[in-house]
């Protein structure tokens, strides 16, 4: 009976060695760095889960932003707020407009010495918005019990706080002044200051990066690259169009749009069905390329781009204006490819010369050209609707009025504007 209490008591004083023994739970630090889209708030979401499927002792968000997308920032507010563990939001740096409402939304507020917090105005300025998203700053503030007044003060310029901020002005405030208004916990030296009040040493915290995943569903749903995207993809493929065969607009185009979309894929906005209407919209446009004339064929093709690109972004309404400046982008750029690039060989599938060697049976002067008025030839060169016709024994730089206009069709000058000379299909 004594051999067997004895034999218990050493398994007992093992199993608590064991126990002790055991590493302690390590915390997981999460970076949010750069415009805040909609990319990050997926990435934080599975960093959430990550700690939590590790059994981490508790998440730190480490704010580095100058702002972003409100929705997005709204959402992020929402998984930190939500999120299973005791988490602290570390400003390292600075938390600017939709990073406000991040910082404030840990647990703790750690700032580093260096930070700026504040000027969290929406764009655009108009009042509807500002209630809004004052409103949400006002709440968030009290539920982690900071000063909901300073916060809305970062918001609303026509707010007044006295002795703190006038009317008219956006609150910006240094980690000192946030410390002293309620707005951080504490005001640390970096990382090491960090890990210190936190009591916890370096060897304690998995430190997560942004993978190549990550980055380029970040950079591409940016505001900005989405709209340089939109606006070099509809470049490549309108140039396409105007240009024979398979080449640098084309290549251009597609690799714009992939890019557009893979961002989307990644950051879960787009699935294959929206990737599958993209590619229908560029067959469709390909078989109006490959026939003559502009019908439902195209139509149909770009309706089916331009739906893609809306369904397959995050907010509808951002996507179509990213899509309209994109427009008004393109149309600048192609006009001026196609009337004032240099010409030179890059441009000789869409540029119209105005002198060739008459030796090679070209009509190069203005003379010359203005005597072909009237007369009829052939298209030696498919006309879309630049291209090449001959009359009699010479060969003939020619645009269409809009028209495509087949090889071997017959073809009247109607029109010479100084050495530009315009055709139409008589048969």
């Amino acid at each position: 009976m004594y051999k067997k209490l004895i034999v218990y008591v050493i398994l007992i004083i093992i199993g608590i060695g064991i126990v002790q023994a055991q590493p302690a739970q390590k915390a997981y630090l999460v970076p949010v760095k750069g415009e805040i889209n909609n990319a990050l708030v997926v990435y934080v979401d599975k960093a959430i889960q990550e700690a939590q499927a590790s059994n981490a002792s508790q998440i730190i968000f480490e704010i580095d932003t100058e702002g972003g997308l409100v929705d997005a920032a709204l959402k992020m507010s929402q998984l930190i707020i939500d999120a299973p563990l005791p988490t602290v939001t570390y400003i390292k740096n600075n938390a600017i407009s939709a990073g406000v409402i991040i910082s404030i939304s840990g647990d703790q507020v750690i700032a580093n010495q260096a930070i700026s917090i504040g000027s969290a105005e929406t764009r655009p300025r108009e009042e509807k918005y500002i209630s809004y998203w004052t409103g949400k700053l006002r709440s968030v503030a009290e539920l982690r019990g900071r000063n909901a007044e300073i916060i809305a003060g970062m918001a609303d310029a026509d707010l007044e706080i006295e002795g703190i901020k006038p009317k008219g002005k956006l609150l910006n405030l240094t980690a000192r002044e946030a410390l002293k208004h309620g707005i951080v916990d504490e005001v640390v030296a970096g990382r090491s200051g960090l890990y210190e009040y936190l009591d916890m040493r370096q060897s304690d915290v998995v430190v997560l990066e942004y993978d190549f995943r990550t980055n380029i569903a970040r950079i591409t749903n940016s505001a900005y690259v989405s709209t340089l995207l939109i606006t070099l993809g509809i470049i490549g493929i309108v140039g396409e169009i105007f240009t024979a065969g398979f080449g640098l607009f084309g290549s251009v185009g597609i690799l714009s749009f992939a890019l557009f979309f893979a961002g989307r894929v990644l950051a879960g906005h787009a699935d294959w069905s929206v990737l599958i209407l993209f590619v229908a919209g560029i067959i469709l446009l390909g078989i109006e390329i490959a026939i003559p004339g502009f019908g439902v064929p195209g139509i149909a093709g770009i309706s089916c781009i331009v739906i893609s690109i809306l369904i397959g972004s995050a907010s509808p309404v951002e996507a179509a204006g990213s899509f309209a400046v994109a427009i008004v982008l393109s149309i600048g750029v192609l006009y001026i490819v196609f009337k004032h690039a240099p010409k030179n060989k890059l441009f000789a599938h869409i540029i119209l010369k105005d002198e060739q060697k008459n030796d090679q049976g070209y009509i190069s002067h203005k003379k010359e050209k203005e005597e072909l008025l009237g007369l009829e030839g052939e298209a030696i060169t498919l006309l879309r609707p630049a291209g090449t016709i001959q009359i009699g024994d010479k060969r003939v730089d020619a645009v269409s009025e809009g028209e495509y206009i087949e090889r071997g069709s017959r073809v009247k000058v109607i029109t010479v504007e100084g050495g530009r000379v315009v055709v139409r299909k008589t048969d």
